[in-house]
């Protein structure tokens, strides 16, 4: 039996893929790295894997931002230059994906699928680092628990790079900008993820415009669909189990899955 020209089996991995990446981007984040290697081993092309992806996950962004609403209010002084910031990144970002020839992605997947591990692997101790910054940050009567302005020059420049890699190539986009935000902006840990959360779901948006845009032809919306659909309920449901479930064992589902995405690439590449 088939359904949007996959077998029974292809749409079960591809809706599993789906619900467990938003349950791990309620927890750790990286998602993508779960979601994007199943695309392509299910015979998806690298760039329609993406792109489609990207669009997908909207969904599961949108939940997101509902949920930390509340911290995204009380962080709306900062919002609106930061999500400049983004917003211009991931047009850059994305009109590369779209511009550049598919072989060059298909080259640069690997690499950035390496750079994305890194940044899940060593998340511990860029936790770590956050969390030292922002005691040190208690202790100064002139920050408080909410960020405020002025926003630093480094702290947007940074904001503005990491939107560039999120437009190109979306997995890890919220480690990274966690780990940004947690440095440079004043505020809790709280807000710096609701902020992250917001800033990741600007990109996605952008990016996903732009698809419309101007690749609309390499968009697969069945596995637009299947993606949005099972990470909106991996988000909502699956974040009740993932709370229950170590960071580590999802960071090494993380990274065994995005190693056997890797692997699975190199080969078609050789």
């Amino acid at each position: 039996m088939e359904l949007f020209g996959l077998e029974w089996w292809q749409l079960l991995i591809i809706l599993l893929a789906g619900f467990w990446a938003g349950t791990i981007n309620s927890v750790v984040g990286s998602g993508t790295l779960v979601t994007f290697p199943v695309l392509v081993a299910m015979g998806y092309p690298p760039v329609t894997a993406q792109i489609s992806n990207a669009i997908g996950l909207v969904a599961a962004g949108v939940s997101g931002v509902f949920g930390y609403r509340r911290e995204l209010r009380e962080s709306r002084q900062v919002l609106p230059i930061l999500t400049c910031a983004s917003l211009l990144g991931g047009i850059i970002g994305a009109l590369l994906l779209i511009l550049l020839p598919p072989t060059v992605f298909g080259y640069a997947a690997p690499a950035l699928i390496l750079v994305a591990l890194a940044f899940v692997i060593f998340q511990p101790r860029l936790a770590a680092l956050v969390k030292q910054r922002k005691s040190a940050d208690a202790i100064n009567p002139t920050i408080g628990d909410v960020p405020q302005r002025p926003i630093q020059p480094i702290l947007w420049i940074l904001i503005f790079a990491a939107g560039i890699y999120g437009g190109y190539f979306v997995a890890a986009q919220g480690v990274l900008l966690l780990g940004i935000l947690g440095v440079f902006l004043a505020g809790s840990l709280v807000h710096a993820n609701a902020v992250k959360t917001w800033l990741s779901l600007a990109v996605n948006l952008i990016a996903a415009v732009s698809y419309l845009l101007f690749a609309f032809d390499r968009i697969d919306w069945s596995a637009v669909l299947l993606i949005a659909v099972s990470s909106l309920i991996g988000g909502q449901v699956g974040a009740q189990i993932g709370r229950r479930i170590p960071p580590n064992v999802l960071r090494a589902v993380i990274v065994v899955i995005g190693v056997a995405g890797l692997i699975n690439m190199v080969w078609r590449l050789l």
